[in-house]
């Protein structure tokens, strides 16, 4: 199996006690030569019913984390494949039944409607199974 290249991201916190919200969405990239972060996450936009109340955490997206969390995309597809091929070797050697969805447990590059959407597929195959 060939070596695949992994990307890794670092967050660091930074909280502000009185601001309701700091960005106009819960995630805006910030691509900049003066700004060391690559992107902004408030995972607060997610529950609206929050959205007035004081306080709010932001988290700045870092390039380069010692942690790698998923391929680098290539034109050949080489390190997609290698993730896959890696994937399918952990499902055949698990007890258990592995249930992925996110970024990082597909290890996969996607936009948050696409990860919250694959949480919410993977809530409801469980549950369907505990219900048998």
């Amino acid at each position: 199996m060939a070596q695949a290249q992994w990307r890794g991201v670092r967050l660091q916190p930074v909280y502000l006690p009185e601001t309701a919200l700091a960005q106009p969405a819960m995630v805006v990239n910030e691509p900049s030569v003066t700004l060391a972060w690559t992107r902004s996450i408030e995972t607060k936009w997610a529950l609206p019913e929050l959205h007035d109340r004081l306080g709010t955490l932001v988290l700045r997206e870092y390039p380069g984390a010692e942690a790698k969390h998923y391929p680098v995309l290539d034109a050949a597809g080489e390190n997609q494949r290698t993730q896959r091929e890696l994937e399918h070797r952990l499902l055949g050697q698990s007890r258990n039944p592995i249930h992925t969805a996110g970024r990082l447990a597909t290890y996969s590059y996607i936009n948050m409607d696409v990860a919250i959407l694959q949480g919410l597929r993977v809530a409801e195959k469980v549950a369907a199974q505990e219900e048998c």
